[in-house]
C-alpha cells in the first residue's frame, strides 16, 4: 500500500526537485483510458501541474504506465502553473473532482493500477 503524502512533504518533496503524482485511474468517457496527474516545480519557481491519459494496455504481470500508448501522442499534455502548491491543490479539487487529492513519490501510481485492476477483476 503506498502511503500518500501530506502538503508539506509535497512542497519539500517539489522543493527538493522530486515530481509528485496523483493517480487519477479511469476519468475518461472512454474506459480504455487511464489518467495521472504530475507535479514539478519549473526553473521559475512555479508549480506545474501536467495531465497524462494513456492506452490501458497493462495487467497484473505489466503495470509500466509510463510505456503505455499515449491518447494523442501529437498533442501536447494539458499543464497550468500556480504560484503556490496550496493554488496547484485547489485546482486539481476542482478541476479533478477530489476532495482530498491522494499525492504519491514518482512511481507509486503503478501501484494503484495494479489495485484498479485487481479492484475491476482483471488480470
Amino acid at each position: 500500500m503506498n502511503r500518500n503524502l501530506t502538503q508539506q512533504e509535497v512542497e519539500a518533496s517539489l522543493t527538493s526537485g522530486k515530481t509528485i503524482e496523483v493517480f487519477l485511474g479511469r476519468i475518461s468517457d472512454d474506459s480504455e483510458i487511464i489518467s495521472w496527474l504530475d507535479l514539478q516545480k519549473t526553473k521559475d519557481n512555479l508549480v506545474e501541474v501536467t495531465c497524462y491519459e494513456v492506452y490501458d494496455e497493462g495487467n497484473l504481470e505489466w503495470l509500466d504506465l509510463y510505456a503505455f500508448s499515449f491518447v494523442d501522442p501529437d498533442m501536447e499534455f494539458e499543464s497550468n502553473q500556480f504560484e503556490t502548491v496550496e493554488e496547484a491543490i485547489r485546482f486539481i479539487k476542482g478541476k479533478y473532482r477530489l476532495t482530498e487529492p491522494k499525492f504519491l513519490t514518482r512511481g507509486a501510481i503503478q501501484t494503484e493500477y495494479e489495485n484498479l485492476l485487481i479492484a475491476e477483476g482483471r488480470n
